[in-house]
């Protein structure tokens, strides 16, 4: 079977692909896909926030394997955390509108822009607010 084909059937069904895999590298990839579906977050989307392109986010969860790259495990780390909170603070629906509404506690720029160029922890730090209560 061709790569296409293969990827064509990951589309339809990712997570019963990754389900048939074992391992912590496809416990992970499957998480990205729960992100997709859980907060309705499309893979471009999840891609930028990781700071790769959605082929590789495609490649990984047809071959149910995470990246060898220090840094982008890293980069999946910072974002898994603040998906997991920001879940905790919105509904699915808050998320996305936070994710993608321009903050004045970010210059104006949305968290999505700041994790795409690394500044993950200013998102968290807005999170961590607003589950305590503080907010910004």
């Amino acid at each position: 079977m061709d790569t296409k084909n293969e990827a064509k059937k990951a589309a339809k069904d990712p997570v019963k692909k990754i389900s048939s895999r074992s391992g912590q590298a496809a416990a992970k990839i499957k998480g990205l896909v729960v992100w997709q579906e859980k907060f309705n977050l499309p893979r471009e989307t999840i891609a930028k926030m990781i700071q790769v392109s959605s082929r590789t986010i495609l490649r990984w969860e047809t071959k149910g394997v995470m990246p060898k790259n220090s840094e982008e495990k890293k980069r999946i780390e910072a974002v898994r955390e603040i998906i997991d909170l920001g879940g905790k603070v919105y509904s699915a629906e808050g998320l996305r509108e936070f994710l993608s509404t321009p903050q004045p506690v970010f210059d104006g720029h949305t968290p999505q822009q700041l994790m795409s160029i690394g500044e993950y922890s200013k998102v968290l730090g807005a999170l961590a607010a607003d589950y305590e209560g503080i907010g910004f």
